[in-house]
């Protein structure tokens, strides 16, 4: 379920690669491109914990919308123009939750 997410109006590139580690747990490799800067910058912390997802970024490209993941229901928000005190994106648990639970299948997200 890897995925580039184009961001006009921002005029960056967000690449998602989902990975498979040796111990049967996947994780997120995440890079966001600045096409001005000319720069990655690395994201993986961020989604880490965010493996077998949907992701859809809202047209405003505020908010970037994380569906599910391995074996749970949740809805993440991410808020792209906000930032903690550490640097990382705001994110935020939805109250709503996914349908069903994804149990090693991945979800796939439209806007």
């Amino acid at each position: 379920n890897d995925s580039v997410l184009y961001m006009p109006k921002a005029n960056k590139l967000m690449a998602i690669q989902q990975r498979h580690q040796p111990s049967k747990w996947y994780n997120c490799n995440v890079q966001l491109y600045s096409v001005e800067e000319k720069e990655w910058t690395d994201l993986t912390e961020l989604f880490s914990v965010w493996p077998s997802t949907a992701r859809v970024l809202t047209p405003d490209e505020r908010y970037l919308i994380v569906f599910g993941g391995r074996e749970n229901d949740y809805i993440h928000i991410v808020d792209m123009k906000r930032k903690d005190q550490f640097g990382w994106y705001k994110v935020i648990l939805s109250v709503m939750r996914c349908p069903i639970r994804s149990y090693g299948s991945s979800w796939f997200a439209f806007l």
